[in-house]
Protein backbone atom coordinates (compact mmCIF):
# COMPACT_ATOMS: atom_id res chain seq x y z
CA UNK A 1 0.00 0.00 0.00
CA UNK A 2 2.90 2.35 0.65
CA UNK A 3 4.59 1.73 -2.53
CA UNK A 4 1.39 2.58 -4.40
CA UNK A 5 0.80 5.56 -2.70
CA UNK A 6 4.48 6.52 -3.80
CA UNK A 7 4.02 5.75 -7.43
CA UNK A 8 0.70 7.64 -7.32
CA UNK A 9 2.75 10.97 -5.55
CA UNK A 10 5.24 10.62 -8.23
CA UNK A 11 2.76 10.53 -10.87
CA UNK A 12 1.13 13.61 -10.01
CA UNK A 13 4.62 15.04 -9.32
CA UNK A 14 5.66 14.23 -13.04
CA UNK A 15 2.29 15.93 -14.38
CA UNK A 16 3.00 18.86 -12.71
CA UNK A 17 6.12 19.05 -13.83
CA UNK A 18 5.07 18.67 -17.76
CA UNK A 19 2.48 21.24 -17.22
CA UNK A 20 4.26 24.19 -16.03
CA UNK A 21 6.87 22.84 -18.30
CA UNK A 22 4.84 23.42 -21.42
CA UNK A 23 3.32 26.26 -20.11
CA UNK A 24 6.93 27.91 -19.84
CA UNK A 25 7.71 26.44 -22.94
CA UNK A 26 4.76 28.23 -24.72
CA UNK A 27 5.30 31.58 -22.83
CA UNK A 28 9.45 31.82 -23.86
CA UNK A 29 9.01 30.32 -27.65
CA UNK A 30 8.36 33.98 -29.01
CA UNK A 31 10.94 35.47 -26.90
CA UNK A 32 13.08 33.11 -28.53
CA UNK A 33 12.12 34.31 -32.28
CA UNK A 34 13.37 37.76 -31.65
CA UNK A 35 16.60 39.35 -30.09
CA UNK A 36 17.19 42.33 -28.71
CA UNK A 37 17.53 44.23 -32.56
CA UNK A 38 15.92 41.37 -34.90
CA UNK A 39 12.80 40.21 -34.68
CA UNK A 40 11.52 37.30 -36.68
CA UNK A 41 8.12 38.56 -37.86
CA UNK A 42 6.99 35.54 -40.08
CA UNK A 43 8.29 32.35 -41.68
CA UNK A 44 7.12 29.91 -44.50
CA UNK A 45 8.54 26.80 -44.80
CA UNK A 46 8.46 25.71 -48.30
CA UNK A 47 10.05 22.38 -47.91
CA UNK A 48 13.24 20.38 -46.45
CA UNK A 49 16.03 22.94 -46.05
CA UNK A 50 13.60 25.84 -46.95
CA UNK A 51 11.52 28.57 -46.53
CA UNK A 52 10.73 32.06 -46.67
CA UNK A 53 11.56 34.92 -43.41
CA UNK A 54 10.44 38.08 -42.75
CA UNK A 55 12.28 39.92 -40.24
CA UNK A 56 12.58 43.47 -38.58
CA UNK A 57 15.90 44.88 -37.84
CA UNK A 58 15.11 48.30 -36.62
CA UNK A 59 12.85 50.12 -38.24
CA UNK A 60 13.78 48.06 -41.42
CA UNK A 61 11.86 44.82 -42.69
CA UNK A 62 13.72 42.31 -45.09
CA UNK A 63 11.75 39.48 -47.17
CA UNK A 64 14.63 36.36 -46.44
CA UNK A 65 15.12 33.05 -48.32
CA UNK A 66 16.87 30.87 -46.19
CA UNK A 67 17.76 26.88 -47.94
CA UNK A 68 20.58 24.81 -47.48
CA UNK A 69 23.25 26.81 -49.40
CA UNK A 70 22.26 29.85 -47.33
CA UNK A 71 19.94 32.69 -46.00
CA UNK A 72 19.93 35.52 -49.20
CA UNK A 73 17.93 38.65 -49.32
CA UNK A 74 15.09 38.91 -52.00
CA UNK A 75 13.76 42.15 -50.76
CA UNK A 76 13.04 45.29 -48.45
CA UNK A 77 9.79 45.86 -47.40
CA UNK A 78 7.58 48.64 -46.09
CA UNK A 79 5.22 48.47 -43.29
CA UNK A 80 2.53 49.09 -46.02
CA UNK A 81 3.57 46.07 -47.46
CA UNK A 82 2.88 43.35 -44.76
CA UNK A 83 -1.14 43.08 -44.91
CA UNK A 84 -2.23 39.58 -42.61
CA UNK A 85 -3.64 37.49 -44.79
CA UNK A 86 -5.53 35.77 -41.67
CA UNK A 87 -7.30 39.03 -40.32
CA UNK A 88 -8.65 37.41 -36.91
CA UNK A 89 -7.64 33.99 -35.40
CA UNK A 90 -9.54 34.20 -32.50
CA UNK A 91 -12.77 33.66 -33.86
CA UNK A 92 -15.25 32.03 -32.33
CA UNK A 93 -15.92 27.99 -32.95
CA UNK A 94 -19.58 28.68 -33.51
CA UNK A 95 -18.20 31.46 -36.00
CA UNK A 96 -15.86 29.55 -37.89
CA UNK A 97 -18.13 26.22 -38.02
CA UNK A 98 -20.74 28.66 -39.73
CA UNK A 99 -18.34 29.65 -42.25
CA UNK A 100 -17.48 26.05 -43.19
CA UNK A 101 -21.61 24.74 -43.12
CA UNK A 102 -22.21 27.88 -45.57
CA UNK A 103 -25.18 30.29 -45.35
CA UNK A 104 -27.00 28.02 -42.49
CA UNK A 105 -26.51 29.92 -39.09
CA UNK A 106 -25.93 28.24 -36.21
CA UNK A 107 -28.97 29.05 -34.59
CA UNK A 108 -31.00 27.43 -37.40
CA UNK A 109 -29.47 23.63 -35.81
CA UNK A 110 -32.68 21.41 -34.78
CA UNK A 111 -33.25 21.41 -31.42
CA UNK A 112 -33.24 18.32 -29.12
CA UNK A 113 -36.97 17.02 -29.38
CA UNK A 114 -36.63 17.75 -33.11
CA UNK A 115 -33.92 15.95 -34.01
CA UNK A 116 -35.30 13.03 -32.17
CA UNK A 117 -38.55 13.21 -34.00
CA UNK A 118 -36.29 13.00 -37.57
CA UNK A 119 -34.11 10.74 -36.15
CA UNK A 120 -37.90 8.19 -35.53
CA UNK A 121 -38.66 9.16 -39.06
CA UNK A 122 -35.44 8.25 -40.68
CA UNK A 123 -35.71 4.82 -39.04
CA UNK A 124 -39.22 4.10 -39.75
CA UNK A 125 -37.95 4.79 -43.40
CA UNK A 126 -35.12 2.75 -42.81
CA UNK A 127 -36.79 -0.15 -41.88
CA UNK A 128 -39.49 0.53 -44.78
CA UNK A 129 -36.54 0.27 -46.94
CA UNK A 130 -35.19 -2.69 -45.55
CA UNK A 131 -38.35 -4.54 -45.29
CA UNK A 132 -38.68 -3.94 -49.58
CA UNK A 133 -35.13 -4.56 -49.96
CA UNK A 134 -35.50 -8.10 -48.34
CA UNK A 135 -38.63 -9.30 -49.71
CA UNK A 136 -37.30 -7.77 -53.49
CA UNK A 137 -34.24 -10.17 -52.42
CA UNK A 138 -36.34 -13.24 -51.67
CA UNK A 139 -38.48 -12.63 -55.34
CA UNK A 140 -41.78 -11.53 -53.28
CA UNK A 141 -42.01 -8.10 -54.16
CA UNK A 142 -45.76 -7.89 -53.93
CA UNK A 143 -46.34 -8.85 -50.55
CA UNK A 144 -46.30 -6.37 -47.97
CA UNK A 145 -44.69 -7.37 -44.04
CA UNK A 146 -47.53 -6.32 -41.61
CA UNK A 147 -46.76 -6.37 -38.13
Amino acid sequence: MGTSILYFFFTILIICAAYLTTRWLAKNTNNMAHGKYIKLTDRVFLGKDKSIMIIEVGQKIYLLADNSQGVTCISSLEESDLIPLQQDTNNAFADILGKYIGTQAIDKIPSFEDAQTNLKELKIKMTESFKKMVNKHRGNENTDDKK
